[in-house]
């Protein structure tokens, strides 16, 4: 992880404190499923890239599962510790250079963070990703998905209306992604094997998918 990395200006921070009172009624049952879904699974530690104001380490934890969360926003991150209980674990890292051994973590979730990383970015997101995953683990992927029939689509308009408000780069990003294909698209070429698909959100704007690390 480069002094460089971590020195870069903070571009969530001015949003940190309104975050969830903007998103948490729309997104918490959405987070909350996917928590379940890991629960069911078995797994007792799982990492959190991208965690932002740390909600789904929250749901995770209620689950009594050891949740860790990791991201590169000093404001995120200091929301994130402040509403969450203290067992709960926050690192500062730059996600895309992780910090950890291999095969680290029994799970590795990301919620709605790899539509906002350009090309490239995203990319090596999922190799680290990938490399701190152990065998038999899970890779829970919650992201935006290019959505088919006219519900679904007119609902896209506005959520491009949003991304579009959060800045030029991040919408440039959020279009990159959207054209790739949503997750199948940047998924493909990486050592995953899709075990669970298809949970659609949102008229099928929002894809759940999970994912296992093949040999």
């Amino acid at each position: 992880m480069s002094a460089r990395s971590l020195q870069a200006r903070d571009e969530y921070r001015w949003i940190s404190r309104i975050y969830d009172p903007l998103t948490g009624p729309f997104l918490d049952p959405i987070r909350r499923y996917m928590a379940e879904m890991v629960g069911k699974a078995g797994y007792g530690r799982v990492l959190d890239l991208c965690c932002g104001t740390g909600r789904q380490c929250i749901l995770l934890h209620s689950l009594g599962i050891r949740a860790v969360g990791v991201d590169l926003s000093r404001g995120m991150l200091s929301v994130a510790k402040r509403k969450s209980p203290s067992s709960v674990s926050y690192l500062r890292q730059d996600v895309a250079n992780l910090g950890f051994r291999d095969h680290s973590f029994q799970a590795i979730v990301i919620c709605l963070a790899l539509h906002e990383k350009p090309p490239g970015k995203r990319e090596a997101i999922l190799e680290q990703a990938v490399r701190v995953l152990a065998p038999g683990g899970r890779l829970f992927l919650l992201d935006f998905a290019p959505p088919a029939g006219p519900a679904g689509r007119a609902l896209r308009l506005a959520i491009a209306g949003v991304e579009r408000l959060a800045g030029r780069g991040h919408y440039a990003n959020y279009r990159s992604y959207i054209r790739a294909g949503g997750l199948p698209g940047i998924t493909a070429g990486f050592p995953l094997k899709r075990e669970k698909g298809g949970i659609f959100f949102w008229g099928g704007n929002m894809e759940l998918a999970v994912f296992s690390p093949q040999k």
